[in-house]
This record gives structure tokens, C-alpha cells and sequence, in this order.
């Protein structure tokens, strides 16, 4: 079977877009990564302490956490990508902060730099993560494609995070900190750019505008994934962040080239099994990702992995086994794990996400993501000094266990989450609704020539056959030509402005309507239009209308949902006499007659049923 032209172009519209956002994401996380290894050896090398280093990103994970909450909102306000374009614009200002003389370089001065970044950061990772949700569609079959999109944006990122660990190493023993901050600065900036004039702007936005309070989710699953998320991202930082490079570099002597290179080829790695995790899980016969339960098990086998990890150190010297192999073999296995778990994370809170809030969703997530990390940090240093890495790998098995303890409230599939967190279905649904004629004539000048005796304006009411203007042609062998109204009706516009003046042929010079078309159209999300049909009672509230509201029947029901906004159109007829003014805007309150609630492209195939009355009023009412 053929592919609709139309499906065609859509499909690589969305699949071009896709790889604009994958690319900037990558552009932002190399600097990302190579600004953090920056910091940590530069300022190392400068004499700070573990705990002090670690205090350096503390603003970077505090501001992570409040730009996670309100960054949703925002992306949901003004689109996803004005937020990532804002979050690149905002890194380079903060690499550039970080190049004045190492006298400025104070710790309060490195804090508010760092706390920049993770503006930045936040803000192009949730716009990022988000659009890949409005480019899947619905249904079982784009849970598979959601999974697989997830994992790709994720893991390449945190591959590409890992070359930014060895970029910052590199650039930083080749040219020096503060040639290498302005190179990561220049590159990025020239990433904004191109990424602004290829990706269109609204992505994202909602219909409606997002009140504040949305910030907070409602939805018990993502609430249970957002703590566990909490304690994930927590017990991969918490040895992994401070603790790690600066036991491989004060400890082992490794050289910063060695360390970052060698953290660089592990994230390197965890990125591509993260990509990967769709091969490793594979979607059960529905279609379906992976679910709550697969959450649980991931976690409890990582528990293993630090546990395993800190007691080979601590028994270590007795058996004669070198802590260098311990560690790589230890975070070769961790690697392999904690990307499958960040793997199932990054796809279920998409999944769990409502389409329309998807923006609001993955901010209040990332807000804990966020949260883990910074409580991963801030005790990387602070337990790295008093516990060593041994230390931090305990409190890291701690963490772990707490995630799976809150995977337990998960829902078994990203459907049962759905239906789990939808409120009951309201009695009363809102719809934007508006006046429109149904009966319209466009009346055009059949020659080039001058108008004379235009009798009417807008308002006037004319009869079918009656003289409206004249054409006086401009050229001597045409004849001059009448308009006459096609039948009763009234101006809705008149194009005629100056008698006497010269119009080309086919210029559009009158619109007639018939006040007997009138009707309301509105519409409501395919999902719930279902309580909806022809010949169902509706009562009106319009502007002027006094004492009891109008009842009105609606008359049609669009056949199809509309392609961009899947949402169903409905009208009502509005009496001629009213005198309603053609535009006039309303506000339809919907009482659904069916409490169902299906995906919206299998409602086309679904008989839609008589429901009961609805409200209508006026918007401004």
C-alpha cells in the first residue's frame, strides 16, 4: 500500500526536526560536559578541596532545580524552542564568565557562573527531551517509536557528554582554561544559529495558556517516578561527580588527561548501551515499552553493582587485588546497568506524560532529576572527605535501594498510568466558539473599469436581483456591467471605498451573507467528543442576549477530526433574528453524554451517540 504524499512530507518533516534538536542537544552537552571537567581540575589544580570543588556546582544543581520547575511552564507558555534556543544563549554567556583573571575566579564568582549553566542546561534538556513527545503521535504502535527516539536523544547525549569530559581535559592541558572556554563558546553560538533558522517556533506551546500551579504534577505516577528519578540520578553522582576524578588524579596519579579520558570512554560508553536499551528491551506484542515493573528490577540489580564495587576496595588490599581494576571493571558493569535504568526513566516519564502538558511533565521530572543530582554532588565532595570513595559507594547502594523502593508504586504500562491519573471526566467542558454564516457570496468585477453607484455598505440589507453597482469599463469596445445580489441577504463587506475608482478584473468588490445561515461552530478535543451529535439540545448565552437563554440544536458534526489540532467541529443554528454579528466569539460548555475516554484517531470509526445538553455563553460573560 502506498504512502499519501501529504503522510509522506509529514513524516520527514518530523523526522528532519527530530535530527535539528538531536544535533543542538549534542552541540550543548559537549560544552556541558567539558565545562564540568573544566572546573573540577582546574580549580583542583588552584588548591580547593574535595568538598569546596563539589560546593563550586552547587548553584548548578539548585538553579537545575528550580529552572526544571518553572522551565515547563515557560516552554508551555512560549514553546519548546525559544526555551532551547535561551539555554544555549544563556552557556555561552556562562563560559564566558569563567575567562576573567584567576583573582575574580572567587568562589561565590564560580557559583554564579555555574549557576548559569545550569539554567542553561536544564532549559535545553527539557525542551529537547519534550519535543521529541510531540513527534511521535499517540497510540500503541508510537510507544515503541517513543522508546526507541528517547533512547537515542539520551544516550548519544550522554555519549557526547563523555567526549566533553576528554574535549575539557584536552582543550585544558593543550591551550589552557581560558582558550578553551572561549573555543566551547564560539561553537555553541554558532550551533544557536543555525539551529534558530531551521526549526520552526511554537513547538510545544499549549492550546491554552498554563496557569503557575500546573508546575506541580497531579499525576501519581509521575510523582513515584520523579522521586525515584530523585535517588537514581543521587546515587550516580553522589561517588561519581567529585569523588571518582579526584581519587583517579590525588590517589591513583593518574594525569588529567588519563582521567578525563578515561571518564569520557565510560559515559561514552553508558551512552551507547542507553541508545541501545530499546535492542535490550524489547516492546512486548502490543507494542508496548517498557513498564513500572521493568523500573523495579533495574534498579534492584544496580543496587549490586556500588555495593559489589565498595566492598572489593575495602577487601581489596588482603586479597592483593590493585583498586585500578576494581573500579573499571565496577564501572563498566555500573555503566551497562544505570543506562538501561535512565533508559526506561527518560522513555516512562514521556510516556506517562499527558500530549498537551508534555512541556509541564518533564519539567516538574527533570525538577527531581535535578534534586538528585545536586544532593549527589554536594555529598560527593562532603562524604569523599570524611568516608573516602568506599564511602560514597555505600551511600550510592542506599540510593539505589530507595529507587527501587518507590518503583513499587508504579503502574505495571504507561496505558494503566493514564487511565490511573485521569481526574473523573468532567461534567462541563470548555471550547472556543464563534458566529459564522454558512451561506456567503463573493461578488468580483468581471472587467478592469471604474465603480459608479455603489448602493450599499456593510449592514444593508438587499433582495435577489437588486442593482448593487456598476462597472464602467475602461476600454472603448467593452460593455458596461451591473451587479445584482444573487439572493436575499445582507453586506457582510464591502471592497468599494472610493467612487469612481479603478478596479482590475477579478478584484473582489462585495461579500453578501444570508442571516439564515447563521450558526455557532465550535469545537472539542477528538478525545471527548463523543457526548456530542446532531439534533442534541444546547442552550446560548451570546453578547446582547437578555432574559432566558436561547435554545438551540446542534445541526453538524464534522465527519473527521482536524489533522492538526485533533479536535471534532460541531454548529448549532442561531436564529435570524437575533441580530448576532458575524465573529462574535463565545465560550461552549460541553456536557459529554459518554464518560469515555479512547485516543482520538479511532474516534473517526466509533458511531458517535446522542448526548445531553450543553451550555453556551458568552466569552467575555
Amino acid at each position: 500500500m502506498s504512502i499519501p504524499a501529504t503522510s509522506n512530507f509529514k513524516l520527514q518533516t518530523s523526522h528532519f526536526r527530530y535530527l535539528t534538536v538531536t544535533a543542538g542537544y549534542w552541540a550543548f552537552t559537549i560544552t556541558d560536559g567539558a565545562i564540568r571537567m573544566l572546573v573540577v581540575l582546574y580549580f583542583h589544580q588552584l588548591g580547593y578541596s574535595p568538598f569546596e570543588v563539589a560546593m563550586l556546582f552547587l548553584f548548578y544543581e539548585v538553579f537545575g532545580i528550580i529552572t526544571n520547575l518553572v522551565g515547563g511552564w515557560l516552554g508551555a507558555r512560549i514553546g519548546l524552542n525559544l526555551t532551547m534556543h535561551i539555554g544555549m544563549a544563556l552557556q555561552v554567556v556562562a563560559l564566558l564568565m569563567l575567562t576573567v583573571p584567576d583573582p575574580w575566579l572567587s568562589v561565590v564568582y564560580v557559583m554564579a557562573a555555574q549557576a548559569l549553566s545550569g539554567i542553561a542546561k536544564d532549559l535545553n534538556k527539557m525542551s529537547a527531551k519534550a519535543t521529541v513527545k510531540t513527534l511521535t503521535g499517540e497510540g500503541a504502535g508510537a510507544e515503541s517509536k517513543l522508546f526507541k527516539y528517547v533512547a537515542v536523544l539520551t544516550g548519544s547525549k550522554n555519549a557526547l557528554k563523555g567526549a566533553g569530559f576528554f574535549v575539557g581535559a584536552a582543550l585544558l592541558q593543550a591551550f589552557g582554561f581560558r582558550d578553551a572556554l572561549f573555543t566551547l563558546a564560539g561553537g555553541l553560538f554558532l550551533v544557536m544559529v543555525v539551529t534558530v533558522i531551521l526549526l520552526p517556533s511554537g513547538v510545544g506551546k499549549m492550546k491554552q495558556k498554563a496557569p503557575f500551579t500546573q508546575v506541580f504534577s497531579n499525576t501519581p505516577a509521575i510523582n513515584w517516578l520523579s522521586a525515584a528519578r530523585f535517588f537514581l540520578f543521587g546515587a550516580r553522582d553522589v561517588w561519581f561527580v567529585v569523588a571518582l576524578p579526584v581519587y583517579l588524579y590525588s590517589v591513583l596519579n593518574w594525569e588529567y588527561t588519563a582521567v578525563g579520558g578515561f571518564l569520557a570512554l565510560w559515559v561514552i560508553g553508558y551512552g551507547i548501551v542507553q541508545a541501545g536499551a530499546p535492542a535490550l528491551i524489547r516492546p512486548n506484542r502490543q507494542g508496548q515499552g517498557p513498564s513500572g515493573r521493568t523500573a523495579l528490577l533495574g534498579a534492584l540489580v544496580l543496587a549490586l553493582v556500588p555495593a559489589g564495587i565498595a566492598w572489593s576496595l575495602t577487601q581489596g588490599p588482603a586479597l592483593n587485588w590493585e583498586p585500578a581494576p576494581i573500579l573499571i571493571i565496577g564501572l563498566i558493569a555500573f555503566g551497562i546497568v544505570f543506562a538501561i535504568n535512565s533508559a526506561v526513566h527518560s522513555y516512562l516519564i514521556l510516556a506517562y506524560a499527558d500530549a498537551d502538558k508534555v512541556a509541564l511533565n518533564v519539567g516538574f521530572y527533570y525538577m527531581a532529576n535535578a534534586g538528585g543530582r545536586l544532593a549527589g554532588t554536594v555529598l560527593s565532595g562532603l562524604i569523599f572527605q570524611l568516608q573516602g570513595l568506599e564511602g560514597c559507594l555505600w551511600w550510592s547502594t542506599g540510593f539505589v535501594l530507595a529507587a527501587a523502593l518507590l518503583s513499587l508504586w508504579l503502574p505495571r504500562t504507561p496505558r494503566a498510568a493514564a487511565v490511573d491519573a485521569a481526574p473523573p471526566q468532567p461534567r462541563l467542558i470548555d471550547a472556543d466558539a464563534v458566529v459564522e454564516p454558512t451561506r456567503l457570496a463573493e461578488l468580483y468585477a468581471p472587467i478592469a473599469g471604474r465603480v459608479q453607484d455603489c448602493a450599499v455598505r456593510e449592514g444593508d440589507a438587499v433582495t435577489a436581483g437588486q442593482a448593487l453597482l456598476r462597472i464602467v469599463p475602461t476600454a472603448a469596445d467593452a460593455a458596461e456591467h451591473q451587479l445584482a445580489a444573487p439572493w436575499d441577504g445582507e453586506v457582510l463587506r464591502s471592497h468599494v471605498h472610493v467612487e469612481g475608482r479603478e478596479v482590475p478584473a477579478q478584484a473582489l468588490l462585495l461579500e453578501l451573507f444570508d442571516p439564515h445561515s447563521l450558526v455557532l461552530r465550535f469545537s472539542v478535543d477528538g478525545s471527548q467528543a463523543l457526548g456530542l451529535a446532531p439534533g442534541q439540545q444546547v442552550r446560548a448565552e451570546l453578547a446582547g442576549a437578555s432574559g432566558s437563554p436561547v435554545e438551540l440544536a446542534i445541526t453538524r458534526a464534522w465527519p473527521a477530526l482536524e489533522p492538526d489540532t485533533g479536535r471534532r467541529v460541531f454548529e448549532a443554528q442561531l436564529p435570524a433574528q437575533a441580530g448576532f454579528a458575524v465573529g462574535l466569539s463565545a465560550r461552549v460548555r460541553v456536557e459529554p453524554a459518554v464518560a469515555l475516554q479512547l485516543p482520538a484517531a479511532t474516534l473517526e470509526a466509533i458511531p458517535t451517540p446522542t448526548g445531553r445538553a450543553a451550555f453556551v455563553r458568552n466569552a467575555a460573560s
